[in-house]
């Protein structure tokens, strides 16, 4: 298949040319397209925490909170994922919803624990974002559950500190 040219500019970073695709387009549909893998160009973006193409989506009206098809992972998600904090704070600047649960239950939060992100929670846990530290997955799994449980103590005992110190 074909990469859309505006997942092609997030791939490469390149804000000036994703300012001249969404220009010259004025298309949403190219603004929400998806490449093979179901990424959008804002998912991309924030991944590789690249806040100068996360600013020029926003100006055209990207969906923050668009849902990845499979597991319907946000850009948040994803930002997490890869401790990108540059971008997990400018998303949250511009409403992308902190608890958003993906397939399995796991908002971003939950896979800053899981990962040991500790900038990621640092980040979740500070405005803008401001999650829940005692958000709950799967009935009954929270974020320090998660850093205990692989004996990442270290970690948890951050996590309790800063979060205790936020609240």
């Amino acid at each position: 298949g074909v990469v859309p040219p505006t997942l092609q500019a997030s791939y490469r970073s390149d804000p000036q040319s994703m300012e001249r695709i969404l220009e010259d387009t004025k298309n949403l549909a190219e603004l929400e397209a998806s490449g093979l893998n179901g990424l959008t160009a804002l998912q991309v973006a924030a991944s590789l925490n690249d806040v100068e193409t996360l600013d020029v989506l926003y100006r055209h009206g990207a969906d923050v909170n668009a849902r990845h098809p499979f597991a319907e992972s946000t850009a948040l998600h994803f930002a997490v994922e890869m401790n990108a904090v540059q971008a997990i704070e400018s998303l949250c600047e511009h409403d992308a919803t902190v608890d958003a649960q993906k397939i399995d239950g796991g908002q971003p939060i939950h896979i800053a624990a899981d990962l040991c992100h500790a900038q990621a929670l640092e980040a979740l846990l500070s405005p803008p974002c401001s999650a829940d530290k005692d958000a709950i997955m799967l009935g009954d799994t929270t974020p320090l559950y998660l850093g205990i449980g692989f004996e990442w103590v270290f970690f948890s005992l951050s996590f309790f500190l800063l979060s205790e110190s936020l609240y």
